[in-house]
């Protein structure tokens, strides 16, 4: 599983901030931790991107003959997109997101100092 993150998602406090650090907690460990899990997080000094409209998820399957899907959870539903010209565009976005994101290292540091800023 890959993940990038806006860091406004980090720092909305959700339940208060003890809530918070146990969230933050659980992204560290898993960031950290899981061989198979990798989670970046795009900053806010990286400026605009193109998915402040909101989040998306990309749904690849094993079987090569299963065409990708992508998901978007938005205000007036959920939509399911799989004709190709929507999947190409959402993976080059996502593409574009990996791009300006940090490495996985660098966001398990600032994960840790957005824990501690907390």
């Amino acid at each position: 599983m890959q993940v990038v993150l806006d860091e406004a998602s980090l720092r909305r406090l959700a339940g208060g901030p003890e809530v918070t650090r146990g969230q933050l907690d659980q992204l560290i460990q898993f960031a950290a931790e899981v061989p198979n899990v990798t989670i970046q997080v795009l900053p806010f000094a990286k400026g605009s991107h193109g998915s402040l409209a909101g989040g998306f998820t990309l749904i690849d399957f094993p079987d090569p003959h299963e065409a990708e899907v992508v998901y978007c959870d938005t205000p007036s539903g959920n939509l399911y997109l799989q004709k190709p010209h929507d999947t190409r565009r959402f993976s080059q976005l996502y593409g574009r997101l990996l791009g300006l994101a940090p490495d996985p290292a660098d966001t398990v540091r600032f994960l840790r100092t957005v824990r501690q800023e907390m």
